[in-house]
């Protein structure tokens, strides 16, 4: 199969794949109210609490003798490796018909503020330590996402290290059709598979940019193209879209009258 991809201008709208094969689009997005991964699992059997963050930050100590242990010794000795090796000793002096794993781990992000230092908690039979950190990490930076193909009912949290990862596994685990084949298609953009662009956008309006100018930007940005001024061939038809007033307006960038906006 072949995908196009209308990569998302803004947080607030969407990352679009279209499967030219097929003519259906689907809309992907970011899972804003994804339900902490914490709060599916008592934390008398799974607990997870960040114990230090890039200010300083920390989170509430969970109800669980394990993290309790952790946080007297945490706050005593201020070296982590030092309080998790007395919680492993706590735990089989005084607690071990409870067979509990602790572990701590740093989690990071997709900028140089994102990390978290962790510790986790987890009782036999309620998984490893090592996925409720993944599984955590991925939902504290956003990684979880929605994806709603034209016209039908979505799916939301999905855990996808990208938009385009979440809609194969959209698509594998949620769709009668065929998986998706991502060594083959790759969601590849017109220019790459060789087909004419195919773009419909929706962005805010703003009283100080011309929609040739929002445009012009979605163009630069997205498609990477620069000051070159697309040739007809290229059919970069930018749908413009003013949320207040509900009108639009299309800008074809490859028209003369916007040459001067690639000078």
């Amino acid at each position: 199969m072949t995908l196009t991809h209308i990569p998302a201008h803004t947080s607030h709208h969407p990352d679009r794949y279209i499967d030219v094969k097929i003519g259906l689009g689907y809309s992907v997005c970011q899972d804003a109210g994804a339900e902490d991964p914490r709060q599916r699992i008592g934390d008398e059997h799974a607990a997870l609490f960040t114990y230090r963050g890039p200010r300083g930050d920390a989170d509430a100590v969970p109800d669980n003798v394990a993290a309790q242990a952790f946080d007297r010794y945490w706050q005593k000795t201020n070296d982590e490796d030092k309080a998790l090796n007395l919680t492993r000793r706590y735990l089989a002096l005084f607690h071990p018909e409870k067979k509990i794993a602790v572990t701590i781990s740093t989690i990071r992000g997709y900028s140089q503020g994102d990390w978290r230092e962790v510790f986790v908690a987890v009782s036999d039979g309620y998984g490893k330590p090592e996925n409720h950190v993944e599984e955590f990490s991925m939902w504290a930076f956003g990684d979880v996402w929605i994806v709603i193909p034209d016209g039908k009912a979505g799916i939301s949290g999905i855990y996808a290290e990208d938009a385009e990862a979440a809609l194969t596994y959209f698509r594998e685990n949620f769709e009668d059709d065929t998986p998706l084949d991502t060594e083959s298609s790759n969601a590849l953009s017109p220019l790459t598979t060789g087909g004419p662009y195919q773009v419909s956008w929706s962005i805010d309006g703003d009283e100080d940019f011309s929609p040739a100018q929002v445009a012009l930007h979605a163009w630069q940005q997205n498609f990477r193209r620069g000051a070159h001024q697309p040739s007809p061939d290229e059919a970069c038809v930018f749908t413009v879209l003013d949320q207040t007033t509900g009108r639009s307006v299309d800008i074809d960038l490859s028209d003369a009258r916007f040459a001067h906006l690639f000078r």
